[in-house]
């Protein structure tokens, strides 16, 4: 029956899919890069949609869905700006789709304006171990090497559930992972630390001993929609377990002249963690323009983009 059950869900959001696709097929507007942007998000809200709604048609979304999306996507740590994203792929397929509901704006679900780098969402060293170990636990390593990836390399979800065997065979041939990134831009982050050097060989082991391929995803399943499937599964698994590893004092782990210490715990915390630890090694090593080295490791180019990942808090202009 469960079996049968799980069937049957597949099918619910393989149908749903097939009138997304459908929409997809006939939009000659915007680019190719923002409409391809824009079906992601629209796929995970289907999930979504079924799993929660039991949804059949999507011209059917209404104002209690998308409120009800927003709430989980809070839940689950998302930022303003992450949320604010995805709604508006879900809103322009909808459109696209000829759907006759009023869905709520960013207004009227209370989304708060983006404060970029003004809280500092970096994990405690602690947290990163327990969240490791509360995924060894679970048996869920995907978890686990999402954790490790994101705290030694500075991945984002999508990036660490897209890495593949031939990225570490060419990591431990060349000294560097080769990551692609937003908009397909392609960075290389060094691997400087014996940590960085010996995950990469465990990861290696880890791909042996369950022979995965070298064209195959290390974490993500195989097959279509895989990185999506993955990036729902490690949110939904970040959702139910960081309260059994969140340091509940953390917001007093401040020093003075710091930025503020969120509450809560996200993957884009890891990357803020990475963030912080290169940049402290570029200036230990008396790299010039360290900022700018690390806005490159993080694939950004721009020097003050780091201050949104760093823990001091930007200094006043003076009057």
């Amino acid at each position: 029956m469960a079996a049968k059950s799980e069937k049957g869900k597949r099918d619910a959001i393989d149908n749903v899919m097939d009138q997304i696709n459908a929409v997809k097929n006939r939009i000659n507007i915007r680019s190719f890069k923002t409409v391809h942007t824009y079906y992601g998000h629209t796929s995970l809200f289907v999930r979504y949609y079924v799993e929660e709604w039991h949804g059949q048609k999507f011209v059917n979304v209404s104002g209690k869905h998308i409120r009800g999306y927003v709430k989980k996507m809070q839940e689950q740590g998302l930022s303003p700006s992450t949320i604010k994203a995805r709604l508006s792929g879900i809103r322009f397929f909808y459109e696209q789709a000829g759907g006759k509901n009023r869905l709520p704006d960013n207004n009227e679900l209370g989304l708060e304006k983006r404060q970029t780098g003004k809280v500092n969402i970096a994990w405690l060293p602690q947290e990163i171990s327990k969240g490791i170990e509360r995924a060894e636990l679970g048996d869920r390593m995907d978890a686990k090497y999402a954790i490790k990836l994101g705290s030694q390399f500075g991945l984002r979800i999508e990036e660490l559930c897209r890495v593949r065997l031939d990225h570490i065979i060419k990591a431990m041939r060349y000294g560097e992972i080769t990551v692609q990134g937003k908009g397909g831009q392609v960075r290389a982050v060094p691997i400087k630390t014996a940590e960085q050097k010996a995950l990469i060989e465990e990861l290696y082991n880890f791909a042996k001993k369950n022979k995965i391929q070298p064209v195959e995803y290390l974490i993500s399943p195989p097959g279509k929609h895989g990185v999506r499937k993955e990036m729902k599964s490690l949110e939904n698994w970040l959702t139910a377990h960081r309260d059994k590893f969140t340091v509940a004092n953390r917001t007093d782990f401040v020093k003075p002249g710091d930025k503020p210490r969120s509450t809560t715990l996200t993957w884009h915390g890891l990357r803020y963690y990475y963030a912080q630890n290169e940049h402290q090694r570029n200036l230990d090593a008396g790299v010039k323009r360290a900022k700018y080295k690390t806005s490159e490791t993080l694939g950004h180019h721009r020097p003050d983009i780091t201050n949104t990942y760093l823990s001091r808090a930007p200094k006043k202009a003076k009057k």
